[in-house]
């Protein structure tokens, strides 16, 4: 497999729901993580923790948030009592940076670090596909 092709096939296969991903055993030291913590208290931290997880799941790693249902359930799986409350939460993770402020406004949650993890997990998937063969009898065999 080609470099091309094997980076379109990580790409592809990064798309792909993650049943783990990496958590770093300091994350609340990050400061983005210690202003939300100051903003919000860890209640704010641990919704950060459960978005991460729902984006995780997600085809794609985005959630859409365009329609009214889909409002109500993210702010359900974050626990608000409404989608207003949900909402203003978000706003601060998209003004901090955790979220993809663009992605925010167009009515999706993304994030980068997110979408990092996914993709090395999507090049140790591709990895994995290719049967351990080495890079040069890979292109041998193209």
């Amino acid at each position: 497999m080609a470099s091309d092709d094997f980076e379109q096939d990580a790409t592809e296969r990064a798309c792909a729901p993650m049943l783990y991903f990496s958590h770093d055993s300091n994350a609340a030291d990050d400061i983005k993580c210690k202003r939300l913590i100051r903003r919000g208290g860890f209640e704010a931290y641990g919704r950060w923790w459960r978005l991460c997880e729902l984006l995780a799941l997600a085809r794609g790693h985005t959630i859409h948030v365009e329609e009214p249902d889909e409002s109500e359930i993210l702010a359900d799986d974050l626990g608000f009592g409404s989608q207003d409350e949900c909402h203003e939460y978000v706003d601060i993770l998209a003004e901090l940076g955790l979220i993809d402020g663009t992605a925010w406004s167009e009515g999706c949650i993304e994030s980068h670090r997110m979408t990092d993890n996914a993709l090395r997990f999507g090049r140790r998937r591709a990895s994995g596909a290719r049967g351990g063969r080495s890079c040069k009898d890979s292109a041998s065999n193209a």
